[in-house]
């Protein structure tokens, strides 16, 4: 069910940064627009075919490697890396497609409170296991 999730997390993924290169094809201007605009949608579309051919034609080596996971794990897992391979091509072409990673804050006061919080956890970990023991 997990990987169900996951897959479907990413084929969403997929679709929209697919939807969005539609477009991105469709803004071509000037006397060459249309021409222009066909080619790339078609030139997309061919890409998918292939893409979609080739994921395909690897299913049976997924399904059938010799490893500890279950055929469908294996697949599961493919399909996914595919997806996500899929996406960062897409967004290779294009990187305004591609999500902007949430902006993180690392002020030397920000990654000391960190540690310190981090200190104070393990610190009350420590104790905690110390007592269960009787060694406190």
């Amino acid at each position: 069910h997990c990987l169900d999730m996951e897959r479907d997390y990413w084929q969403k993924k997929l679709d929209t940064r697919y939807q969005a290169m539609q477009g991105i094809c469709k803004k071509f201007s000037g006397p060459e627009a249309e021409k222009r605009s066909a080619a790339c949608l078609e030139a997309l579309e061919e890409s998918q075919h292939s893409w979609l051919a080739y994921k395909a034609s690897m299913r049976p080596v997924a399904e059938n490697y010799p490893n500890s996971q279950s055929a469908m794990e294996n697949l599961a897992w493919f399909e996914i890396d595919q997806l996500r391979k899929r996406i960062h091509d897409l967004e290779t072409l294009d990187p305004s497609l591609a999500e902007k990673p949430a902006r993180r804050s690392n002020t030397m006061d920000d990654i000391e409170k960190g540690l310190s919080d981090f200190g104070n956890s393990m610190e009350s970990l420590f104790n905690s296991g110390m007592k269960k023991m009787g060694l406190d």
